[in-house]
């Protein structure tokens, strides 16, 4: 689009969101961390596919971005499945987040960040 990679447009999404359904659910409002933590999930899908597309196999010279990318996108999907699973059983709302939840969010967090440092690194060339 426009000469940019898909990659450049969508990877944005995903470090938005999981910080925002980090900030959610650290503030105790769990319905709002839940929309936003589905959205980080299908946002991470995307980034990740289109990372993929644009390396074209090439991983050696983005180790760290690719892992980090790849960690944090697999727990925010599976705490995805997870908070998803717990809403469609029709489950009471929550009174508290539980902690192996918040941990996988953290490393949901810690992964998505770690990868869009070093891939904005990548981009710009230093």
């Amino acid at each position: 689009m426009f000469g940019v990679p898909y990659h450049f447009l969508a990877v944005h999404f995903p470090l938005v969101l999981v910080l925002l359904a980090l900030f959610y659910d650290g503030r105790g409002i769990f319905d709002v961390g839940y929309r936003l933590t589905l959205g980080a999930a299908a946002s991470a899908l995307i980034g990740v596919a289109t990372g993929l597309m644009l390396a074209g196999g090439q991983f050696s010279r983005m180790t760290v971005h690719a892992s980090a990318s790849l960690l944090g996108s697999l727990s925010i999907i599976a705490l995805a499945m997870l908070r998803y699973s717990r809403n469609a059983r029709d489950e009471e709302p929550l009174a508290a987040l539980p902690a192996a939840w918040l941990i996988l969010e953290v490393l949901a967090v810690l992964g998505i960040v770690t990868a869009a440092i070093t891939g904005h690194r990548a981009a710009i060339g230093y």
